[in-house]
C-alpha cells in the first residue's frame, strides 16, 4: 500500500510540476508578444499635439512622419532665422539653423550660411523676411515651399526687395526632424 500511495503522490507531483512548467511558458510567451506590440506601438504609433486654448494648428507626429502643418511651421521657423538678421543676431540664429541640419547635408548647408554671415557682417547688412502666406507641401518628398518677400536694408535705408521661393526639405527618424536641404526655387519661364 505504501508504494501504491508513493507511486500516485510521484505521479501527481510530475503532473503538477508539468502543468506549472506549462504555465510559466505560456506566461513567458504573452510577456514576449506583450513587449514586442508594445515596441510596434511605440515605433508607429502616432502623437497628437494641441494647444490647449485651441487656437493653433493641430500637430500629428509618428516616428517617421508628420502632418502638412508641423512641417509647414518648421519651415517658417528655419526661414525666419535665415532671412530675419542683423550682423548682431546673425551668427546666434545661423547656430540654430546648423543646430537642426541633418548630418548629410551639414557641409554644404554651413558652407552656404558661413558665406551668409561672413557678407551680413562685412556689409552690415540687415534682411527681413516676410512670407506671402502661400506655399506648397510635398509630402512624399517631406518638402515645404514658402513665397514670400526679402527686404535688405544698409543701415535704414532699402537696398533691395525681392520676392522669392524657398524650399525647404526634411528628414525625420524616431520622431526627430532635421533639415535635409535648403534652397531658393527659381522660377521657370516657358519659351514659345
Amino acid at each position: 500500500m505504501d508504494s501504491e500511495v508513493g507511486i500516485a503522490s510521484n505521479e501527481s507531483l510530475n503532473l503538477r510540476n508539468r502543468s506549472q512548467t506549462y504555465v510559466i511558458f505560456s506566461l513567458i510567451g504573452l510577456l514576449t508578444l506583450s513587449i514586442i506590440a508594445n515596441i510596434v506601438l511605440a515605433l508607429s504609433g502616432k502623437t497628437i499635439i494641441k494647444p490647449s486654448d485651441n487656437s493653433g494648428p493641430t500637430y500629428i507626429l509618428g516616428s517617421t512622419s508628420a502632418n502638412k502643418e508641423y512641417y509647414l511651421d518648421f519651415s517658417n521657423y528655419v526661414i525666419n532665422y535665415l532671412f530675419n538678421v542683423t550682423p548682431i543676431n546673425v551668427s546666434k540664429n545661423f547656430e540654430k539653423i546648423l543646430g537642426i541640419t541633418c548630418e548629410p547635408s551639414f557641409p554644404q548647408i554651413q558652407k552656404y550660411l558661413s558665406q551668409s554671415e561672413a557678407q551680413i557682417k562685412r556689409e552690415g547688412l540687415t534682411s527681413v523676411w516676410s512670407s506671402s502666406g502661400a506655399f506648397t507641401f510635398q509630402e512624399a518628398d517631406k518638402a515645404v515651399t514658402i513665397e514670400g518677400t526679402r527686404k535688405t536694408y544698409l543701415a535704414d535705408r532699402l537696398v533691395s526687395e525681392k520676392s522669392q521661393k524657398i524650399q525647404t526639405k526634411f528628414v525625420m527618424s524616431k520622431g526627430t526632424i532635421c533639415l535635409y536641404s535648403l534652397n531658393e526655387v527659381k522660377d521657370e519661364i516657358a519659351t514659345q
